[in-house]
């Protein structure tokens, strides 16, 4: 965590009445489908500035998802291409050990300095596979 997110936590309950913890309850009692509503419900029922709305949503959202919940959920409904996934993923990270998995909420990145790999699954039937490679020069030796 960077020192500025960790300076807002813990200012947290002086500027907001509440701690990071206490206001993960308040939001676990509510259902938001989207992460404005959220923010919106802070800023009008709490008083909270939009800067610490934001962050209480962002982080609460982190601990509720974790990695594995997002690649488990992209796959429901699309069981037969999990093993293709699977073996993807492998194969990607075979390139070495310096590789990052990158869960989305549709979507798998692989980064190494930067995102160069996607996988998708993007149909019932289809995985997508997003690759992002250097452009291919050819040199011409006389």
């Amino acid at each position: 965590m960077d020192k500025a997110l960790q300076t807002k936590i813990d200012n947290m309950p002086e500027k907001t009445g509440k701690s990071l913890e206490e206001w993960k309850e308040v939001l676990k009692a509510k259902a938001f489908i989207k992460h404005s509503e959220a923010v919106n419900f802070l800023k009008s029922d709490f008083q909270v500035t939009r800067g610490f709305a934001n962050s209480i949503v962002h982080l609460s959202k982190d601990e509720q998802r974790s990695d594995q919940d997002l690649v488990t959920n992209q796959y429901q409904g699309k069981e037969s291409l999990f093993p293709i996934y699977e073996a993807l993923a492998e194969r990607i990270l075979s390139f070495g050990n310096d590789i990052k998995v990158s869960p989305k909420k549709d979507s798998v990145s692989f980064i190494r300095k930067r995102q160069f790999a996607l996988v998708k699954p993007a149909t019932k039937m289809r995985i997508d596979l997003g690759l992002k490679l250097r452009p291919f020069r050819s040199y011409v030796y006389a």
